[in-house]
């Protein structure tokens, strides 16, 4: 879809407006000074996520950690790791549209997110507008382990992270007047102004519906991420001797909260 230039579509309607009362338009101006109660205003800024999420499961290797008992009894040991994993969220305007004034949103992150972060970013409504937020989190594990005799333990600890992706729509409500400023008087005045309604009505673009005395805007975004959401422990005993022969394989997986396996903290926002 084409991205609007509105100064260029409001000139466009001024032009038409005042030749066809027999003048010329020098500008338009969407806050003329003197008359601000009469200004255009952009209002109801936001995004709304839409279709359902496409998800990916990573996980990623954290730190590795031997335990070794060299006695003939079992021995009740700690595994102790930590990781710092970062997380990134990436909001990408793939339609908007061109204006002269300040436009800006704040959007937070899809359903699929909001349980495990608040960050939020900052959208313009220009179509190449692209805004990744980082944000760092620190896991840690403190995990008894009980290691059998003459056996050698090796705890490695994984941080699993979603990579997902969901599609958004930028909305916001245009309303108010476009003041068109001329040379010369027209009809007594030097400057006229026109609703957004009338010079949508007039000129229609793509993403923009007239409803009302408002004008409505719909674009197409795209939101992306990757972050941490869960630990495990993979667990591996040997014995010890010559052949280091595997005895078993086991995961810990995340346990629920307060269980004191895994835990985040440290949150920063970057």
């Amino acid at each position: 879809m084409p991205n609007p230039d509105l100064d260029s579509v409001f000139k466009q309607y001024g032009d038409w407006w005042c030749k066809e009362h027999g003048g010329k338009c020098d500008r338009m101006n969407p806050v003329q000074s003197g008359y601000e109660d009469r200004r255009l205003v952009i209002s109801d800024m936001r995004a709304e996520y839409y279709d359902e999420p496409k998800t990916e499961m990573i996980p990623q290797v954290g730190a590795k950690q031997v335990l070794t008992n060299r006695t003939s009894v079992e021995q009740s040991q700690t595994v102790s790791l930590s990781k710092t994993t970062t997380s990134t969220f990436t909001w990408s305007l793939q339609e908007g549209f061109k204006i002269g004034m300040s436009v800006k949103f704040a959007v937070g992150v899809p359903p699929i997110a909001s349980a495990e972060t608040t960050i939020s970013g900052e959208l313009s409504f220009s179509a190449t507008e692209t805004k990744t937020s980082t944000e760092q989190r620190s896991w840690q594990v403190n995990q008894p382990i009980k290691v059998p005799a003459n056996t050698e333990v090796e705890a490695t600890l994984f941080v699993d992270e979603r990579k997902f992706s969901q599609r958004f729509h930028s909305k916001c409500t245009l309303s108010g007047y476009v003041c068109s400023n001329s040379p010369d008087r027209i009809d007594g005045h030097y400057f006229w102004f026109h609703s957004v309604r009338d010079i949508f009505t007039r000129f229609p673009q793509p993403g923009f519906r007239v409803s009302g005395n408002v004008v409505l805007y719909e674009g197409d975004g795209m939101f992306e991420g990757l972050m941490g959401i869960r630990t495990r422990l993979d667990i591996t005993e040997r014995a010890l001797g010559g052949d280091r022969q595997l005895l078993r394989s086991f995961s810990i997986p995340d346990p629920i909260n307060g269980a004191g396996v895994a835990g985040v903290h440290d949150l920063v926002e970057m």
